[in-house]
């Protein structure tokens, strides 16, 4: 990964550099990952990640460098109606062998990370539920030193364009932050 970065500070760009140039973030999720990401780049990005994986990066970064999780939300109201849209999403990032080794270096039991996933594992990497619940889960990641949160909202059908069905984005424009709104992918 160094020489990927060093590569990437020396390849030819042609347009005029922005002022200030883009910061680059690393997709880091384990401790030397993110050891580099603090050396190397202006923070890190981790997806596919827990709560308790961001205080971890936060400390392993620093308060100067950028920190911004992923989180996938799911605009249903109960477990069962969220775990139909969401477990797609689980099943595709639990049979990825770096996601299930940074959840088990956190603690997570084999059992849990057998795909789909327990409920336990969902409600850690998915917000689901009424608005405030949704929320609150943004701002945890914002209470353990995310600086922002990329919310990736998930939905029934992929390609589909992302919608929270008349529920004004689940009350993220709500949440307290560390002065950063949330990023939305979709």
């Amino acid at each position: 990964m160094r020489e990927y970065l060093d590569a990437m500070e020396n390849a030819p760009y042609r347009p005029a550099m922005p002022n200030p140039p883009p910061p680059v973030l690393l997709a880091a999720l384990g401790v030397k990952m993110l050891q580099l990401a603090r050396e190397r780049t202006a923070g890190a990005h981790p997806y596919f990640v827990p709560v308790e994986h961001t205080l971890e990066a936060r400390g392993i970064l620093g308060d100067d460098r950028i920190l911004a999780p992923e989180l996938a939300v799911v605009f249903a109201r109960n477990r069962e109606g969220a775990r139909v849209t969401g477990d797609r999403y689980m099943k595709t990032y639990l049979n990825l062998e770096n996601y299930r080794r940074n959840l088990e270096r956190l603690g997570w039991p084999p059992a849990e990370l057998e795909s789909p996933g327990s409920d336990r594992i969902f409600d850690a990497v998915v917000a689901w539920g009424e608005d405030g619940a949704i929320a609150s889960k943004v701002r945890l990641h914002h209470d353990a030193g995310a600086d922002h949160v990329a919310v990736q909202v998930l939905t029934p059908t992929p390609g589909q364009r992302a919608s929270d069905g008349g529920r004004n984005g689940g009350g993220l424009s709500d949440r307290a932050d560390r002065g950063h709104g949330p990023t939305l992918a979709t």
